[in-house]
């Protein structure tokens, strides 16, 4: 699974390929944010709960029923300021394709992406992110993250998200120009 670095980055191009006006809204991408980590929070629950991170990892936070019910309340929330239920769902969605899109170590392997539907776990055979090495014990989860292996993790992250935020970039960088030669 991407790191939330990686989880971060997906939200953020995804405000970048939206309207002009999210960018300009504090709270929508913080929001947006939040919606990108938010089927990962299963592992704070995990620490919190039962010291342990990966007690509840992967389970029903990373089903679409979960993104779309948690989209579709941010959406009811913020109705008083926009229309952003689909935004949230869609940060959320990315955020489980990135996932099935990533080496996973420990079982069940994949995301139960339909669940409470079908108990089964989805996992692509085309790997492009690497796992992150962990430990689930409440006391060394914070101090294990920091490691060479999930520094890689990190620079391929990168490295996957950048061609996206180039051709976001270059496109609406294009769109401008071909306004103001319109104009």
């Amino acid at each position: 699974m991407p790191m939330p670095i990686g989880h971060t980055l997906s939200g953020i191009a995804l405000l970048y390929a939206g309207a002009p006006s999210w960018r300009q809204s504090r709270w929508i991408v913080a929001a947006v944010i939040f919606f990108s980590l938010l089927p990962d929070f299963d592992l704070l629950v995990g620490l919190v709960v039962a010291g342990d991170a990966n007690a509840y990892h992967h389970q029903a936070s990373h089903s679409l029923l979960f993104v779309i019910a948690a989209g579709l309340l941010g959406g009811a929330v913020a109705a008083r300021r926009g229309r952003y239920t689909g935004l949230f769902i869609a940060a959320g969605v990315i955020h489980l394709v990135l996932d099935i899109l990533a080496v996973d170590t420990s079982a069940p392997y994949g995301a139960p992406l339909l669940w409470p539907f079908w108990n089964g776990y989805f996992q692509s055979p085309l790997q492009i992110f690497t796992d992150v090495h962990r430990s689930g014990v409440r006391g060394e989860f914070f101090a294990s993250l920091i490691n060479r292996h999930n520094f890689e993790a990190l620079l391929i992250e990168i490295a996957v998200m950048m061609p996206f935020f180039l051709v976001i970039y270059l496109s609406r960088h294009a769109k401008m120009n071909a306004r103001k030669g319109s104009a």
